[in-house]
Parts: structure tokens; sequence; C-alpha cells
């Protein structure tokens, strides 16, 4: 799932919640960073074929958490904006904080 997330692969992102994948999974190598902390930091000119926010939306619909926080506790928004994500995802992150 993880990779399939750095990937901008929503096909494979797709089948790895289908076999039971969690979401809200913690890569304990990489500072305890979610998917969602991963996806939002994809830039399009970094991938051809740039689907980082419909991968967002797929890990938030399965339970992914917009609250979750790293072993530096930023949060998924905090990790977004000091990467310097794209505009779109920014945006779209921020209509998903409550």
């Amino acid at each position: 799932m993880y990779e399939a997330t750095r990937n901008c692969n929503v096909l494979g992102l797709a089948r790895a919640l289908a076999h039971g994948a969690v979401a809200s999974w913690k890569n304990t190598d990489d500072n305890n960073r979610t998917a969602l902390h991963v996806c939002t930091q994809i830039k399009a000119e970094d991938t051809e074929d740039w689907k980082a926010i419909e991968c967002a939306e797929l890990l938030l619909q399965n339970g992914a958490k917009m609250s979750a926080r790293d072993s530096i506790t930023q949060g998924v928004l905090d990790s977004a904006v000091l990467a310097n994500s794209d505009r779109a995802m920014i945006e779209y992150l921020s209509t998903k904080v409550t």
C-alpha cells in the first residue's frame, strides 16, 4: 500500500486495501508517516501520471485520518505545506480538515 501510494498507483492502492491493508498504518521505517502523509507530498512534475489526490481520497474513504501525526508531530496538512506540495493537493486537503 505504502509503495503504491508513493508511486500514485491508484489501482495498486485499491488492490492493497481490498486485500486488507490498513489505511491508517504508520511506517516505522519512515518516521511513522502514513500513506496519506506520503501521497500529499508527491508533486505533479515528479510523476508521469499524477494521481495523488485520487490516492488521498481513496485512503480517506478507507479510514486514513487527517489528524494522523508522524514522529516529528507533523499532521498530514502540515507535511504537505512544508513539502511545498502542489496547490491543488493543499486546497483539497484544506477541505478535509475538521
